[in-house]
């Protein structure tokens, strides 16, 4: 780690980390990249009987179980490992 900044060889299953969009948590650690669920609230949209839409924010932590995950993991590679921090207070202002 320097910096702040998370190296691929910091990355295990479990671990919570930081970007600029908020604190996510390492899913699985791939040869270059790693997989990771963003645990900020989630947009999630129901579709009513009556054919209409309802779209809501959640952050019930039951969608955050798995795997499989009901939130999409996101693939972070070797270019996106200068943006990643151990802590919110790493992020640069």
């Amino acid at each position: 780690m320097q910096d702040g900044c998370l190296d691929h060889a910091d990355f295990f299953i479990g671990l919570e980390f930081w970007t600029e969009t908020g604190r996510w948590r390492c899913t699985d650690v791939g040869a270059r990249t790693i997989c990771a669920i963003s645990l900020e609230p989630h947009e999630i949209t129901t579709r009513n009987p009556d054919g209409t839409q309802t779209t809501t924010i959640t952050d019930d932590p039951s969608w955050l179980n798995g795997p499989p995950y009901a939130v999409v993991e996101r693939v972070f590679d070797e270019n996106d490992f200068g943006a990643l921090y151990a802590s919110a207070a790493d992020i640069p202002a």
